[in-house]
């Protein structure tokens, strides 16, 4: 991701910030309010009823029969998701949801959120403005892998081109829906006062103070030690 497509991530994160009345440069120590900030968009967020386990399949199916009609030929199977993202527009009438699997952890389950929350904001939004199409489907899928990867799939009921987003490929989306999330959940000058707090402390080792900024900001332990490395605040491992 080049600096031009990472300060226009940052950017829509701070106005996520703005439209809660919340200063992201001055963002204390504490967790991010992820479900009030969601709740200022035309955007559900929902877990499947009855423990269902989340795939496209199931939350193609719950979103049928809630919105009422069949949806368009989209691909779906079985597999099981951590995140899924459902954009539409109808002539002029936006709506989406996300979905989130209510059998994990609830750090995991904000982090898929908010990266799914990152598609809506810097893709799916984009892509529903610009095209000529009188409806269109978007859907984003969110798997986590055994080494803590996420691979995504993104299904449209028409054909688009997404360089038009100024993006390369899909691969490219992913990394912007990552580091959005990881800007959103783990503010900058937040990450900065913790880690000024752990400084007086001595003996620490970097496993337990990975694990106090994940408690504090309710995100997990993958995804901490991957926001302070990119911060700087720790060197990666070879």
């Amino acid at each position: 991701m080049n600096q031009a497509r990472k300060q226009r991530v940052s950017e829509t994160v701070q106005n996520v910030f703005a439209e809660n009345n919340l200063d992201y440069d001055n963002f204390s120590r504490q967790i991010v309010p992820l479900n009030q900030m969601m709740a200022e968009y035309p955007l559900m967020v929902a877990e499947l009823p009855n423990g269902k386990t989340l795939s496209t399949k199931t939350a193609v199916k719950f979103l049928e029969i809630e919105i009422g009609f069949e949806m368009p030929d989209l691909k779906t199977d079985e597999r099981k998701l951590s995140g899924f993202l459902y954009t539409a527009k109808f002539g002029e009438h936006l709506q989406g949801c996300i979905f989130t699997d209510k059998s994990e952890p609830t750090a995991r389950r904000r982090f898929s959120a908010a990266h799914e929350f990152g598609h809506y904001l810097l893709h799916f939004l984009q892509l529903l403005e610009i095209t000529d199409a009188e409806n269109l489907f978007l859907t984003e899928s969110l798997a986590f892998g055994a080494e803590a990867e996420n691979e995504a799939e993104i299904e449209m009921a028409q054909d688009f081109d997404f360089k038009k987003l100024g993006v390369a490929d899909k691969k490219q989306m992913e990394a912007e829906a990552d580091f959005f999330a990881a800007e959103l959940l783990m503010p900058r000058n937040a990450c900065r006062q913790a880690n000024e707090f752990l400084k007086g402390f001595a003996g620490k080792n970097k496993r337990a103070v990975i694990n106090y900024f994940a408690t504090e900001f309710l995100v997990s332990f993958e995804a901490m030690k991957r926001r302070l490395e990119d911060l700087k605040m720790f060197e990666k491992e070879a």
